[in-house]
């Protein structure tokens, strides 16, 4: 089951955080992090459940960009997870996915990220991001 990320599922986030990557983070923490403009049609995300239990999530973080005198809305993809044992089964494409469409219908202008060895591959082969450089 995929649910899209609410104020009211960031403890599922917060479990997965510690769960994935043995970070704890505060619900406030994370709710300034992934709502920044503080409303649920701003939150950019989505969590797999497996038995009423978090698995996955994918998300993106949306930020204000200036160019000259416009202000768009983008956002940036990051700390994409998954549970060890649910590793294999898609669900990084499928959350994937789910995010990029709901960006879209935002009409959010344009999305980027850092993927790590961990998730480039998916990023570039699966959600047909593409390649411009490595940063050092």
């Amino acid at each position: 089951m995929y649910k899209i990320l609410t104020k009211e599922r960031f403890k599922d986030l917060q479990e997965l955080y510690q769960k994935v990557f043995g970070n704890y983070y505060t619900l406030e923490y994370i709710e300034k992090k992934y709502n920044p403009f503080s409303s649920n049609n701003m939150l950019f995300g989505h969590i797999a459940y497996f038995n009423n239990e978090p698995v996955a999530f994918q998300g993106a973080i949306p930020v204000k960009m200036k160019y000259i005198n416009n202000i768009e809305i983008a956002a940036q993809y990051g700390d994409a997870m998954t549970l060890p044992n649910h590793t294999g089964k898609g669900l990084f494409t499928k959350l994937g996915e789910l995010t990029d469409e709901r960006l879209k219908n935002a009409e959010i202008k344009f999305v980027w990220g850092f993927p790590n060895q961990n998730s480039e591959y998916g990023y570039i082969n699966k959600l047909n991001w593409k390649f411009k450089e490595r940063i050092i």
